[in-house]
């Protein structure tokens, strides 16, 4: 076999010729004495192997990057976090971008901080939660509402979990920064498909309230005010409508179709029994209402109603026709403070099952597979329900004398349309027309720039 030499800067081998490369020129005096021939092959296989070289390396930068998009992907898992809060101190769940609000403390804007202090999110993904990390909840809580189990579902870098499907160390290092009313009870892994906000089926809530602000009227009495609003109604009279002419922008005007639309909802059960509280000398209600989705304050203002009603400022008449009638209704909002989220159900569909359950009394009630997913489990479903008796005091603490005869103050302003007509009978006659107008005066007739469409 002949060998040659060749003028080369970088060292090549071709692996079907033999070819001995050295930095400088051929010598003249070797023993070979390579011709043109011989000189044009080997200068096609260096050209050869500098092209298999590049192309090798392109594959391998590919494959790194491929690599560590897929070393990504698997350390940030989609996860659930079931928490639970004491939301008195707090301006609701939801965290505000605006630079306007950035003061204002949520309980989204506290696992956002402490997250990125344990590094589990990034400051890039922090910008949005929800277009970065797919970050969903279970429910919105307004501010000074509380919540005993509340689902977050998120995409997060906490690697595989343990042989149990448990995060412990990452609920253990949350809760020990975490405020004392804040608590992680649980991060378990989820499948991909499983949303915290569109896979809940059904949301309870429950609130507190002391038996005589309901002029101690009996159980049997209110709660069959409350089988009133079982079904699906359009809920106009119990949410808060700003009665503007116009969007923002000049846009179109939204109407009557449009709003008993948005503002339709199912209550699946609904009913009222007593709450015993040890230390507290006071009898305590509790009015438990389920259902699909519910109107921002339509809780708050369906306890308002009853009361008006059970106080007798209203006829018992007026709770069908405030759900079946374009009138407007006004009742009397309940205090934020008696408020709580129980729960939330992750049945799905039928078309389309969810495999995730709250806890064990859950999957057995709602008759679901044994191999349905669990989110508490063991001693999480122990502490949840040593909070949830923990944020029952704290909502029956916030009933003090002042927030209760506030509230009875507030009922005697309930009114009916009817009752507007009325007064209008008895109004001095160069003012009947203003009067007329205002009793009138729908918010399902006009458009409605403020109104609520996020359903919790």
């Amino acid at each position: 076999m002949r060998s040659c030499f060749l003028a080369s800067s970088e060292p090549c081998r071709a692996p079907w010729l033999p070819v001995r490369v050295c930095h400088g020129r051929p010598r003249s005096n070797s023993r070979c004495g390579a011709g043109p021939r011989v000189l044009g092959l080997a200068l096609t296989a260096v050209h050869l192997c500098r092209g298999r070289c590049q192309s090798t390396g392109r594959r391998s930068a590919r494959a790194a990057v491929k690599c560590e998009a897929t070393r990504s992907a698997e350390a940030h898992e989609k996860v659930a976090l079931v928490i639970g809060y004491i939301g008195s101190k707090y301006h609701g769940l939801q965290i505000h971008y605006d630079e306007d609000v950035t003061q204002v403390v949520t309980i989204e804007w506290l696992l956002r901080e402490v997250l990125l202090s344990l590094g589990v999110i990034s400051k890039s993904d922090a910008e949005s939660l929800e277009r970065n990390l797919e970050w969903r909840h279970s429910s919105r809580t307004d501010a000074g509402v509380h919540a005993c189990r509340l689902v977050i579902t998120a995409r997060l870098a906490v690697g595989r979990p343990d042989e149990e499907g448990c995060y412990p160390w990452l609920v253990s290092q949350l809760n020990d920064l975490l405020p004392d009313d804040v608590v992680v009870f649980a991060v378990r892994p989820v499948p991909a498909s499983f949303d915290a906000r569109f896979s809940c089926s059904w949301r309870e809530y429950s609130y507190i309230l002391p038996a005589s602000a309901l002029a101690n009227q009996a159980l049997q009495n209110v709660r069959r005010l409350l089988e009133t609003f079982v079904g699906r109604h359009c809920f106009h009279n119990f949410t808060r409508l700003r009665a503007n002419r116009s969007r923002p922008g000049g846009g179109p005007k939204m109407h009557s179709v449009e709003i008993f639309r948005r503002t339709e909802s199912k209550i699946e059960a609904c009913d009222a029994d007593f709450l015993e509280l040890p230390g507290f000398p006071q009898e305590f209600v509790q009015i438990t209402l389920q259902g699909n989705r519910f109107l921002y304050n339509q809780i708050r203002y369906v306890v308002g109603a009853v009361a008006a009603v059970s106080a007798g400022h209203l006829p018992e008449a007026s709770l069908k026709a405030a759900l079946r009638s374009p009138a407007r209704f006004r009742f009397p909002l309940a205090p934020s403070c008696g408020l709580l989220l129980r729960s939330s159900g992750f049945t799905g569909t039928r078309q389309k099952p969810c495999d995730v359950a709250m806890d064990q009394e859950q999957m057995w009630s709602r008759m679901l597979p044994m191999n349905t997913r669990l989110l508490l489990n063991g001693p999480a479903d122990a502490e949840a329900q040593d909070f949830e008796r923990r944020v029952e005091a704290r909502a029956a603490e916030a009933w003090q004398k002042d927030v209760l005869e506030s509230f009875r103050l507030s009922l005697p302003h309930a009114r009916s349309p009817d009752e507007d007509l009325q007064r209008l009978s008895t109004t001095p006659r160069h003012l009947q027309p203003r009067a007329l107008a205002r009793a009138q005066k729908s918010p399902v007739t006009g458009c409605s720039e403020g109104l609520q469409e996020v359903f919790w």
